[in-house]
């Protein structure tokens, strides 16, 4: 059976954690033929009190043109060993604020934009309503759990796993 935080904070605390550590989200829009789309994408930034999650993006995307026709998104996430995972749902909208480009702006985006004043460049703000996480721990503890359950039969618990209302 997987183990349950005690309260809404940690589980903030640690869905917090795990988007921070994932780095990049698989967000999946609704194309415009009605069916889902998905793509990998930079998390610049998760607000400290999970209220929104930012992207940088150009704006003649066809997400830009997705979302405009609606703000409804999916946002996956997973670290680099597989063991931490998330799914975040929310709506989402496109944010041409020049102070916060600047504030934000990262040197790694010079492979798609000039600069923070690049027209092109603008913002995507997700505002999450629910999400999901499992954490199975660390590699080296599920490699251990694989091989005890294999030797002894035993089935052992399955991880952390949490609902978490953010709206």
């Amino acid at each position: 059976m997987a183990h349950q935080p005690a309260s809404e904070q940690e589980k903030r605390a640690k869905l917090r954690k795990i988007l921070n550590d994932a780095k990049h989200a698989f967000m999946v829009t609704r194309s415009s033929a009605g069916g889902m789309h998905g793509r990998p994408m930079a998390t610049v930034q998760v607000d400290e009190s999970l209220d929104t999650i930012w992207f940088p993006t150009d704006r003649n995307s066809g997400k830009v043109r997705e979302l405009s026709a609606s703000d409804e998104v999916c946002l996956g996430y997973t670290n680099a060993t597989g063991s931490e995972w998330a799914s975040v749902n929310g709506h989402a909208r496109i944010v041409d604020d020049r102070a916060r480009i600047r504030e934000m702006w990262s040197p790694i985006w010079k492979m798609w934009f000039e600069g923070p004043e690049d027209p092109k460049l603008v913002l995507i703000s997700v505002h999450p309503q629910s999400a999901e996480y499992w954490d199975d721990g660390s590699q080296i503890l599920q490699m251990l759990k694989f091989a005890a359950s294999a030797v002894t039969g035993h089935k052992f618990d399955d991880g952390e796993n949490a609902h978490v209302q953010l709206a």
